[in-house]
């Protein structure tokens, strides 16, 4: 098949032979006068100078004294008591054109200014073994520094003046500072090692981004007021990263440096999300009002030495043991695990916050406490994870008061599963397995929504004016163990199944809408002046409501307990509106001046009321029901303040 393609260029072939249109061919004809070149000089096309060419003087080998652009044409040879190259003049750009300035022994600095000058560019080349610095313009403002190698200089690699910009340069070796950059300058991506001063220094206002400092004789990254540094990488120095004041830290690696990871020595610094590994101290802070969080300390000497409280920390926690000595918030950077004859954390301040963040805080064997407060503080929380399988106790602080537990499973330490002071606040926690109580508080605790179980001693242990609401104490040596606690409220709470009473208060207590069932002692066991309403009593191995004096009990159902339903000891109880049943004796009252009410017995083995009640006590009528029908058929029936029996 014929293209288009193909009779197109036939026809073209032709029109070329026979001489077609003008069109398709141009001026035939050259210009008048010779040929010339079109291309335009290197000169035209960028102007630039050789600084070989350039005279000297008593001070320097070559000097500029005129903007523009130059460039090596060979290696500068230093000489004694010179400059390699000194620039005076405002806007001079120096291309090193990938050779060395060459320094000799007694010579000065390799590239220096001569006053005052702006805008200055040094790129592509070598700089190395001057008298003083290798490159010097401190008096330079507006600077740019790139692609530059500055070693074995007696002072400084590069000493740049404000506003510079140093990219890609590398400082080594240097008996000086390898890379100083003066008031709001940009140093990036650059490295400086092995210097006898300190690796970097920025001032001021200083921006240090993706650099390296390595083995530095003192500080890898000296940053000056309001300085920021980040993405940068301190590694062998003496102190990884020092800051002043006002300085940014972010997202840095300090690796193995002999002194501070990270140092501040003043005020108002933010260090947050860096790295410190391996060093003398992680993070050591001296000054006031710093912002520290989430960083990843781990690893070091002294993970952490802060000598002020007044600073905002937020404690991104890497490894245990490790000791809070300030007021912090301390977050679980995932689950620890604790070492042989130590604590996990311990507190040494007021006002701190442990947030587990759903991870676990494990003992081993030998080990001490997971939570250890030493000494009285105020103010401590802790929430949100597992504390398990510690040496002494889950938490230990039977000094501290103003404490808050929260979302908490404290379960299988060989003592205490939570030992607190006074004043604590505990919601939704979990105490399971531990060899002593589940928790064990003094005063002013306000407990809701818990659980105590298979601990070896009390599930709940509690001190005076206590508030527990919604709590399950089961399956311990005993349930709620009140008894060396006056006026505590119980509310709404189960002792279940555990080996000893069920409920044990001492004076002044409320005891309302709960149930004690199946538990070996007593169902309830309350001293003087307190109030048992609403409750069920189930199937206790011995009495299943026990008080001794001025009681009031109502409203409880009492059943199957395998002695007194209901026993008061001794004087002026009321016991009123209870159904008893199946109990050995229903109701069974052995003091004086007790008052005994509107009560239902049935079904009790020995009798549903002891009949032997002493005198002084006084009584509603108790009317044995013994068939069925209409009750005020029955003698003293239709009396308000009947007891039935039937």
């Amino acid at each position: 098949m014929r293209s288009l393609f193909s009779g197109l260029s036939i026809s073209l072939g032709a029109a070329l032979l026979l001489g077609g249109p003008a069109a398709i061919a141009g001026d035939t004809n050259p210009p008048p006068g010779p040929v010339t070149g079109t291309m335009k000089t290197l000169d035209e096309v960028e102007p630039r100078v050789a600084v070989q060419s350039l005279a000297g003087n008593a001070g320097a080998t070559h000097i500029i004294i005129t903007s523009g652009s130059y460039y090596l044409t060979a290696d500068i040879i230093g000489e004694v008591g010179k400059d390699g190259i000194l620039i005076d003049a405002d806007n001079v750009t120096i291309d090193l054109a990938g050779f060395a300035l060459l320094g000799v022994p007694g010579s000065i600095n390799g590239i220096d200014t001569n006053g005052t000058v702006i805008n200055i560019a040094v790129r592509n080349g070598s700089v190395q073994s001057w008298g003083n610095d290798g490159v010097r313009l401190t008096s330079a403002s507006n600077s740019t520094m790139v692609d530059l190698r500055s070693s074995g200089n007696l002072g400084n690699g590069l000493r740049i003046g404000d506003g510079a910009t140093v990219t890609r340069c590398v400082a080594e070796f240097n008996d000086g500072t390898g890379i100083l950059a003066d008031r709001g300058s940009v140093v990036t991506e650059c490295v400086s090692r092995s210097n006898k001063q300190h690796g970097f220094s920025a001032g001021t206002r200083a921006v240090v981004r993706s650099c390296a400092a390595d083995d530095n004789s003192e500080t890898g990254f000296s940053l000056g007021g309001g300085a920021m540094i980040t993405g940068c990488n301190a590694a062998g120095n003496l102190t990884g990263i020092g800051a002043i004041s006002n300085a940014t830290v972010q997202g840095n690696t300090s690796y193995w440096n002999a002194g501070a990871g990270i140092l501040a020595t003043g005020d108002d610094n933010t260090i947050e999300g860096n790295t410190i590994t391996r060093s003398g101290i992680g993070l050591d802070i001296n000054g006031a009002d710093n912002t520290i969080a989430g960083n990843i300390v781990k690893g070091n000497t002294d993970n952490y030495d802060i000598a002020q409280e007044q600073n905002h920390i937020n404690v991104l926690l890497c490894e245990i043991p490790e000791t809070i000595d300030w007021p912090a918030n301390v977050t679980l950077a995932g689950s620890l695990r604790g070492v042989l004859g130590e604590h996990g954390i311990t507190i040494n301040s007021d006002g701190v916050t442990i947030d587990l963040g759903g991870h676990e805080l494990v003992g081993v064997a030998g080990s001490f406490s997971g939570v250890f407060i030493p000494t009285p503080l105020d103010h401590f929380a802790i929430r949100n994870g597992v504390i398990r399988d510690w040496g002494n106790s889950g938490f230990y602080g039977p000094d501290t008061s103003d404490l808050r537990f929260e979302d908490l499973i404290v379960a299988d330490n060989v003592d205490w599963g939570i030992a607190a002071g006074s004043n604590m606040r505990m919601i939704d926690c979990q105490l399971d397995g531990n060899g002593n109580q589940g928790v064990n508080c003094s005063v002013y605790a306000n407990i809701s929504g818990s659980t105590a179980t298979n601990n070896g001693q009390a599930g709940f242990r509690i001190g005076n004016n206590s508030i527990l609401v919604g709590c399950n104490s089961s399956i311990n040596s005993s349930g709620f163990d009140l008894s060396f606690a006056d006026g505590v409220v119980l509310r709404d709470c189960i002792a279940q199944n555990n080996i000893g009473s069920g409920v044990s208060s001492a004076n002044d207590a409320e005891i309302s809408g709960c149930s004690a069932n199946g538990n070996g002692g007593h169902g309830i066991h309350a001293a003087s002046n307190t109030r048992i309403v609403d409750c069920h009593v189930l199937e206790n191995s011995h009495e299943g409501i026990s008080v001794t004096s001025s009681c009031f009990i109502a409203n409880n159902l009492v059943k199957g307990n395998e002695m007194a339903g209901i026993h008061a000891a001794q004087n002026r109880n009321r016991i009123d509106s209870n159904h008893v049943l199946f109990n050995d004796i229903g109701i069974d009252i052995d003091g004086e001046n007790n008052i005994l009410l509107r009560n239902t017995a049935s079904g009790n083995t020995t009798s549903d009321y002891d009949l032997a009640i002493p005198a002084n006590n006084s009584f509603g009528p108790i009317v044995n029901v013994f068939w069925s029908g209409d009750i005020s058929l029955f003698p003293g029936a239709d009396s308000p303040w009947v007891n039935l029996s039937h």
